[in-house]
């Protein structure tokens, strides 16, 4: 009988724990659903006011500018001019993005250049460049203010950035494997945002960083005073060619004109002396 009876009681308790068990996993289960839909992970609703102003401040030396320009120059060396603008770039950490150069003749260059230099030496660079041989007929600098748009991202980094760690304390106390699989892919989504964002934000700090400046150059168009002294005599000598040539040519063109026409010649002289026959006895 006391057998019996302790075979029941362990029966009883056994099934009220495994009850109370199974009821605890259903409480984090349903815990964690919660959490998951009752959190808009699409919202930047934890930055606030402060936290903007800690990202930019109000100083003007952490807005973001994205400055750009354009110069059209006139050099009497084209290739001194590249090697002057070469110096200065390494000078000031610069360097050249694309060089498209046209040799129109043996002496004559022109060609586009695109450079992009730290913003604080743009003008130094510019500066640089009007010298003696070096002429600007057309510069034009602009900026676009890019700060807003930069606050935005870094805004939106930093609630992505809130949502991933609340996610990963999810992902920790979640006990079930659909709950983790949720979590988990949720998480990949964020961290996928998360990388955009960062990738957008590089680019605005480097193209507000970098000026760029794109330069159209062509060289004057002028003939070296000391090389038409050293080729003086050759050009005595081409003009003496280009005399006979001309004589030559003239005496064989004459010459062929008279026999190709010499029937027409015949007929006219023929013509010509009658008449001058016929006034003479007239006159007479």
């Amino acid at each position: 009988m006391r057998t019996k009876l302790f075979l029941m009681l362990t029966t009883f308790f056994f099934i009220t724990g495994c009850s109370q068990e199974q009821h605890d996993n259903t409480m984090i289960s349903e815990r964690s659903e919660v959490a998951l839909e009752s959190y808009d992970f699409n919202s930047d609703q934890e930055v606030t006011e402060d936290t903007v102003y800690e990202l930019t401040g109000d100083t003007e030396e952490n807005r973001k500018i994205i400055y750009n320009a354009f110069l059209k120059l006139e050099v009497v060396q084209y290739l001194d001019t590249m090697n002057l603008i070469e110096d200065k770039l390494s000078q000031y950490d610069g360097y050249i993005v694309s060089n498209q150069t046209s040799r129109i003749d043996e002496h004559l260059y022109d060609g586009e250049l695109i450079v992009r230099i730290p913003e604080a030496f743009l003008y130094d660079f510019i500066n640089t460049l009007q010298t003696e041989d070096i002429t600007i007929h057309h510069q034009n600098i602009g900026g676009e203010d890019v700060t807003e748009a930069y606050v935005d991202l870094e805004t939106r980094l930093t609630s992505k950035e809130k949502v991933e760690e609340r996610l990963i304390s999810l992902m920790e106390e979640a006990d079930s494997t659909e709950d983790l699989l949720n979590i988990s892919n949720e998480l990949a989504e964020v961290q996928l945002e998360i990388e955009q964002l960062k990738g957008q934000i590089h680019y605005y700090e480097n193209r507000a960083e970098l000026a760029t400046v794109h330069l159209s150059i062509f060289e004057q168009r002028t003939d070296p005073v000391h090389d038409q002294d050293l080729n003086i005599w050759e050009r005595i000598n081409d003009q003496w060619l280009t005399s006979y040539n001309i004589l030559v040519v003239g005496a064989v063109n004459f010459f062929i004109f008279i026999i190709g026409n010499l029937p027409i010649l015949l007929v006219l002289s023929v013509v010509t002396w009658f008449i001058y026959r016929y006034y003479v006895k007239n006159k007479e």
